[in-house]
């Protein structure tokens, strides 16, 4: 199933705006994080640095993921799917074609 989602201007620039923001972490929390670990000095801090790091790394790569997605998909089907993350907004504009 292939879904073309169009998204208002605010929106576009909101979503934009979280995904360069989640890239950046993603690409600075390392070096950061090792930074803060030298500056500490000591192999325990280092080991600590390094920890924080990669915990804010796979935090800010599941952020990335969630942000690329505008709709989650529950379930798809070959004539439908089930999604959240929609809005109350968004849903009024689509007229209710269930078929039972």
């Amino acid at each position: 199933m292939t879904l073309a989602l169009p998204l208002c201007a605010d929106h576009q620039q909101q979503r934009k705006k979280l995904l360069y923001g989640w890239a950046i972490v993603l690409a600075l929390c390392i070096p950061v994080a090792a930074k803060i670990g030298s500056v500490i000095g000591n192999d325990p801090g280092a080991g600590w640095g390094l920890l924080v790091g990669l915990v804010v790394f796979f935090i800010a790569l599941y952020k990335l993921i969630c942000t690329l997605n505008v709709l989650d998909p529950i379930r798809i089907a070959e004539l439908g799917g089930m999604f959240n993350c929609a809005s109350q907004a968004f849903l009024r504009q689509i007229p209710d074609q269930r078929v039972i």
